[in-house]
This record gives C-alpha cells, structure tokens and sequence, in this order.
C-alpha cells in the first residue's frame, strides 16, 4: 500500500513490484498509513484473541485445554469416542 506522489511510484513501480502488489490510494499521504493502521489492528486483535479467551476459563477454576480443543473426542473405558465433558 502507498499513497503520496504518483511520479514517485511510477519512478519505483518496477522495485515496488518485487516486492508484491503496489497499490496507491492516491496523492494523499494519509490513507495507506490508515489502512496499514487497520490491518494491524485486526492482526493484533486476532493475535491477543486467543490467550485472553483461553485464560478466562481459569478465572473460574475450569480446564483451559477444554477450550482450546472443545470438540476433540476422547475415549470411554469401553473404547468408543464420546465427546469432552466440559467441567461444572
């Protein structure tokens, strides 16, 4: 993503494609910054997402790995799959 001077990019087109697609959103500076901004931001959400929801079942005493894995069948005493019991 870049915005800013056409005459630059068309100057780089050719480096700023190895480097993968170069789109331009313009001669304003800002909307690349704020789209780069937005992706970011669901990166991170997505990243922290995770370890926060997998820490909330310890708040009440529960398996974390119940979470992380709430469909995984296990195996009864007499051998056949049943689903994970989640705790009371």
């Amino acid at each position: 993503m870049r915005s800013g001077s056409a005459s630059a990019l068309e100057r780089h087109e050719e480096t700023l494609g190895h480097l993968g697609n170069p789109v331009c959103f313009g001669e304003d500076p800002g909307p690349a910054s704020l789209y780069d901004v937005a992706l970011l931001d669901v990166m991170w959400g997505t990243l922290n997402a995770f370890p926060h929801g997998a820490a909330l079942p310890g708040t009440a005493k529960a398996d974390a790995s119940v979470f992380a894995h709430p469909r995984r069948p296990t195996r009864s005493p007499s051998g056949t799959p049943e689903s994970v019991r989640h705790p009371r």
